[in-house]
């Protein structure tokens, strides 16, 4: 947990691992600023401001980290399609494999018919015709 007393802090516990991040880098800063204006007062703006900084830089980080799981969440969502698409043409593929099989099956039972055919026309004229 952060060392931080900042009640908005991102450290808290529930928050995001970035947010601890951001806030461990950001701890301290501002707190001790002492800053004077001319007539020596101290300025807590100086303070306000690096509190104002780090939580824009924790919304930066937060919105770059959400654009992340978005991308991620669409890459997985491409790569399971991927993989469906992949399997569709596997099958496909098989299909065409199984169909290329059979017409290789007829092609050879159409030649080894045509071969008897000639087989039976060759006999026929050597036989001598019965008279």
């Amino acid at each position: 947990m952060c060392s931080c007393d900042n009640t908005l802090c991102a450290a808290r516990p529930g928050r995001s691992v970035a947010g601890r991040i951001l806030c461990d880098r950001f701890v301290g800063r501002g707190k001790n600023v002492e800053r004077e204006d001319a007539a020596g007062n101290q300025r807590p703006e100086a303070e306000e401001f690096e509190t104002r900084r780090e939580h824009e830089l924790f919304n930066e980080l937060s919105r770059l980290n959400n654009e992340l799981v978005t991308a991620q969440r669409e890459l997985a969502k491409a790569n399971e399609q991927l993989r469906a698409d992949a399997a569709e043409l596997n099958r496909r593929v098989q299909e065409l494999m199984a169909l290329r099989q059979a017409s290789f099956v007829l092609q050879s039972a159409l030649e080894l018919e045509e071969l008897q055919e000639r087989i039976l026309s060759i006999a026929h004229e050597t036989m001598p015709a019965a008279e």
